[in-house]
């Protein structure tokens, strides 16, 4: 789970409710208003402290983070891409975190137009959202 005040992840025994393991983000942000995706064993999120994450969710160990150059509020799991909305939109690689392609932003991560409004949702081989100017559907790949 998130402490989003906290801005720390914590591991927590889904049977026992006992923490596992805690890990500290950032001082500087907020933390997580997202929820872990958990696909294949591996937990993705994206922060408010301008990263998307990869974590072990057994022992918290950060497998990737990945910037962002903005606060992220949503993210969602596709295929074999993980999708963080900061502003624009942005697909990363589940294996590395490395961000293969942008919506919404220049080059220099500046918005250029429209943003990502709402949260994102993955429903088969699309991500859905709304942004500042229409409902868009995305295919993860």
């Amino acid at each position: 789970m998130n402490d989003l005040n906290g801005s720390t992840m914590i591991g927590v025994d889904r049977f026992t409710g006992a923490e596992v393991w805690r890990r500290v983000t950032s001082s500087e942000y907020l933390g997580a208003w997202d929820t872990f995706k958990m696909v294949d064993g591996v937990a993705y999120v994206a922060s408010n402290d301008t990263f998307l994450y990869a974590v072990d969710p057994e022992t918290g160990r950060i497998i990737w983070q990945t910037p962002l150059k903005a606060s992220a509020s949503s993210s969602a799991v596709c295929g074999d891409k993980v999708f963080a909305g900061a502003f624009g939109l942005h697909m990363a690689n589940r294996s590395d975190g490395k961000v293969v392609a942008t919506l919404f932003l220049d080059a220099q991560g500046s918005v250029t137009g429209g943003y990502v409004k709402s949260r994102l949702h993955a429903q088969g081989n699309r991500i859905y959202f709304v942004g500042s100017d229409a409902v868009y559907a995305v295919k993860c790949g």
